[in-house]
Parts: C-alpha cells; structure tokens; sequence
C-alpha cells in the first residue's frame, strides 16, 4: 500500500517492520565488535554473551520474515503524471493499467479536467452566438431556414466528429518521440472506442480523452458553421448536413491531425525543430473553414437582385438596400456571445491548470483576446462611419470576431501591445478582403471569409513575427512562459542550462507558411468536390422557400418599402 506523500522537507513515517529491523541490526553490529562483551570468563559476561547471542538468533528469523512479508505483497508502484507532451494527443494503450496518485495529483487531475469542460461550455455559447448573427444578417423570409440549416450542421457534424473526425485527428498510432508514426492521421478510437478502458478485474479506467473530446467537439461545431456560413439563404435540406457530416469526418480533421494532433507539422523530424504556432487556431480551426465557405459562395452565386444595377464602387458601400441584415440586435446579442466564447476558445486550448503559472498564463490569454477583439472592433466601426457617414452596428461586430480570429494564434506568446497591433492590421486585412470580394460579385452574407480567412492568414502569420522571445531570433510559441529550448524541456517545464533555440522564430514562420499551403489544397480540393456535388445535386442554390418570393421588404401604410435598414442617420 502506497503511503501518502509527504513535503520535500519532512521525514517520512517509518514502518514498525522496518525500526525493528533497524535495532537488531544494531545489535548484531555491535555484538560483532565486541562492544558489548570481551573473553572475560565472569558469569555476567557469560550471560551477556548468551544474551547478546539470542538477539542475534531472533534478529535473523526477523529478517526472514520480513523477507517473506515482502515477497507475497505488490511492490510500490511509481507515481507517474500520463500526459503526453501535447494534452491533445490521447492514446489509450499508453495507460494500460489504473496508477496510484496522490491526493495532489487527484485535486490537480481534477481541476484540469474540470478548467477544460468550463471552456468547453463557453465554446459552446459560439455556436448560438453564431447562428444569431447569420439570422440576423439574413433576409427576415429566410430565417427558418437559416436557423435551421444551423441545427442539422450541429446535428450531423457531431456524429462525424464522433465516429470518425477525432479518431483521425488525435488518436495513435505514435511512435516512440510521441508524434504519429505516418505522420498523417490516426486510426484508433472510431467513435469513441477505448475512450474508458476495461480491465480484467471488471473495473472501468477513464482517459483524459472523455474531457478532451468535449473541448475538440465544440471547435469542430463552430468550424462546421463557419463552412456553412457561404451557403446562408442558398441551400436545401438536405445539403448542409450532408455537407457538415462530410466535413466534420474526412476533410477538417485532417488539418488538426498534422498540428495539434502531433502530425507532421509537429514533428521535428518532419518540419523543423521549432515546429509550427497556432496556439487558438487561427489557422487550424478559422481558415480551414473559411475557405470552403468561399468555394460555396462562388458556386451558389449571388441572392437574386443582389447585385443589380450596383457598380463595383457602389459594392464598397456597404450591402445593397433590400439585402440589409434585418435584425441588428440578432447580429449584436450573436457577436457578444461570440466575444464570450471566444475568451473560453481561447484559454481553454492550453487545456491544464495544474500551477499559478498556468492560471497567470491562461489570464494573458484572456486579456490579450479582449484588447484585439476591442481595437479590431473600434477601428472598423470607425471605418464604416467614416465611409457611410452612418452608424454601422453590424459592421463593429464583424469588426469584433475579425480581431478575435486574429489574435487567436497568437494569443499565448505576444505582449499585450503586440496584440493591439496584430488586430490593428487585422481590422485592415478584414476591410479590404471584404471590399474586394463584394466588387468582384461575390454573395457573402456573413462576410465569412473577409472575417475567418483573410483574417486567419494573418493570424498564422503574424504569430512568429509578434513573438515575445527575446529578439528576432528566439520565439516562445506555444510554450507560453517558456523560450523554445535547443534541446527538448526539463520536467519542470524550464529550458536545459536556460538555453534558446537559435533562429525559432524564423523556423516558424516557415512551418506557419507551410501550414497554410497544406491547409488551402487539401481543404480546397476536398471541398470543392464535395461542393460541386451538391450544386449539381440542386442542394446548392437558392433555399426552395423564399426563391420564388420578391427580395423586398412588407409595404408600410404610407406605400413605402419598410427597410429595416442598420445604417441609421446621424442627426
């Protein structure tokens, strides 16, 4: 039986087996010194020698057994933390039998899992915070369908993220350096399997994975959605959940599998010794999803009249009269909730508390998602005023999610100032996609790539250049606190000798740019055939219910066209 463990600074209690073996032990040293008797022939010393004699007699039958005491009983079992060098990558058999833990280790086992289905709820929150805003960006007929091509997209994704999409993303085989042995996907745990293990005796063993699992389906949803985003109001169940399920299964978890499921992107035999950064997804979770979404808006063409009669100058301002979003509180009360999600996104993809440090670390976090998220949403409101000499609601909101997608890879390895910058020139990269995509013809209600992917490069790319390593040279990534060591990191979490990588920085940068080449042909062509099936299929067009309805507005009583307009006049 294990004995509690106790401070570095007190002594252990000892076993009365063990005291006792100690004094005779004692006894028999100094018998054998003759400190205890000479060859004195006096019948007090023949006594003591008898004495001493007999001791020894019962020391030697005490030890054997004590000997026997430990042999039929189980040898202590070491006390090991089983946490991989990356807390999303789970293999079940690397845990085969149920270990002994300290009380501490049980409490800080506990919190970790229990920090991670906190933020697990609060990514949950994105998904209603989404589906709010695009309900509130769509035409008032469209709102059903809208809403309801959002609940199968939720319905049909889990069950592909379920039955196949963690599997190829997180699960084994790994090697011996803990990266995938074919560095591409996993092939274990199909729908959940070995996710709590069985053992001989009947008992049931958990796995970290069951918390895990929680937390990756939440950003799997909201980057379902994403994808989604493209086809608002042109659509017919059941298109979209097609399209989700198939996602959700063979085309996003890819991606996620080479990065945080410790594929080839990770692996240093592979890329390079610095490896990639992307700390909130950015890149993994954003702009793989914005890009199908772009593919679907090109393939199901504009709403109907969208366009018409408007020049591509006309196209930078704003949407046309009869397309504006027809309930600017839906779209406000949706980016809030996104701003709430987007905090527990964040901080929840460092996945432990197990120090003050992780606790330190995950409010850096926070706070830097909160400072881009207002600078990105200030200056883009700006913008809209000063272009529209008008308040433009929608616009500060789509201003906010553009600053969180793009601090989101970076949110654990930039200073707060760093953070502003990188929305500032996010706000920038948002404004300008947006305003090119509407000049070239594209019908993108929810501005998805202008706000997910235009906005997710930059992220990607602008993580290794705001880095707060020292210099240019050295780069934190995604080890927060801690400097990419030169070789691999202590167990406490320090760097060996305090040594640095020498030109991290620049190694990530590489693998960041190889990140999102990977990630733009493997997403685009999977999508796109996936897509054209769809829209050859009938289930890429405009939705069945509102196509054959004018795109105008009800007639007040005064015979004018209500238009439920977010620009509001200054006066």
């Amino acid at each position: 039986q294990l004995l509690p463990v106790r401070p570095s600074d007190s002594k252990p209690p000892m076993r009365p087996q063990l005291a006792m073996h100690v004094g005779m032990r004692c006894v028999l040293v100094l018998a054998s010194l003759g400190v205890l008797g000479h060859s004195s022939a006096s019948p007090e010393e023949a006594e003591l020698r008898a004495l001493v004699a007999e001791l020894g007699r019962r020391a030697r039958e005490q030890e054997e057994v004590i000997a026997k005491y430990e042999a039929t009983t189980a040898p202590a079992r070491k006390l090991v933390y089983q946490e991989q060098t990356h807390p999303n990558f789970f293999v079940a058999q690397q845990a085969p039998n149920i270990y002994s833990m300290t009380h501490q280790e049980s409490l800080v086992g506990g919190l970790d899992v229990i920090f991670t289905l906190l933020c697990s709820v609060l990514v949950m929150l994105m998904q209603a915070g989404f589906t709010m805003m695009e309900a509130g960006m769509s035409h008032w007929k469209s709102v059903q369908s809208v809403l309801f091509k959002n609940l199968t997209t939720i319905f049909f994704a889990t069950f592909g993220w379920w039955i196949f999409g963690w599997s190829f993303a997180y699960s084994g085989p790994s090697g011996s350096t803990g990266f995938k042995d074919n560095g591409f996907s996993g092939r274990w745990q199909f729908a959940g399997h070995d996710f709590i293990n069985s053992l001989p005796d009947g008992q049931k063993q958990p796995t970290p994975a069951l918390a895990h699992w929680m937390f990756s389906w939440g950003k799997a949803m909201v980057a379902a959605l994403i994808a989604s985003g493209g086809m608002t109001e042109r659509s017919n169940f059941p298109g979209p959940a097609i399209w989700a399920l198939l996602y959700t299964s063979f085309i996003f978890p890819f991606p996620s599998a080479w990065t945080w499921g410790r594929g080839w992107l990770a692996d240093p035999t592979r890329i390079n010794s610095a490896g990639f950064v992307d700390l909130g997804g950015s890149g993994i979770i954003c702009f793989t999803s914005a890009v199908p979404a772009l593919i679907s808006s090109v393939l199901a063409k504009p709403r109907p009249a969208y366009f018409e009669d408007l020049t591509g100058r006309d196209r930078i301002k704003n949407f046309p009269g009869s397309h504006d979003p027809h309930a600017v509180p839906l779209v406000c009360m949706g980016a809030l909730l996104m701003y709430v999600g987007w905090i527990g996104w964040n901080m929840g993809s460092i996945k432990e508390m197990k120090t003050s440090e992780n606790g330190m670390y995950a409010a850096q976090i926070a706070m830097n998602t909160v400072i881009a998220t207002a600078t990105s949403g200030m200056l883009v409101s700006l913008w809209r005023f000063f272009i529209n000499q008008k308040i433009d609601v929608c616009g500060g909101c789509m201003g906010m999610i553009a600053g969180m997608v793009s601090i989101s890879a970076a949110c654990g390895s930039v200073e707060v100032g760093s953070a502003c910058g990188i929305a500032v020139l996010g706000s920038f990269f948002y404004i300008v996609t947006s305003v090119v995509l509407r000049m070239a013809g594209v019908d993108d209600v929810m501005d998805t790539f202008a706000v997910y992917g235009a906005c997710g490069m930059w992220g990607v790319i602008a993580a290794p250049f705001f880095d707060w390593g020292k210099g240019f040279d050295f780069a934190h990534g995604n080890n927060g606190f801690h400097c990419i060591p030169t070789i691999g990191l202590n167990p406490d979490g320090t760097s060996p000798m305090g040594g640095c990588m020498h030109g991290a920085a620049h190694k990530q940068l590489r693998a960041n740019f190889a990140l999102l080449g990977a990630v733009f042909i493997w997403v685009a062509v999977m999508s796109a055939i996936v897509l054209v099936i769809l829209k050859v299929t009938g289930l890429l067009s405009e939705s069945k219910d509102i196509e054959s309805s004018a795109y105008v507005w009800p007639i007040d009583d005064g015979g004018e066209q209500k238009n439920s307009s977010q620009n509001v006049d200054i006066i």
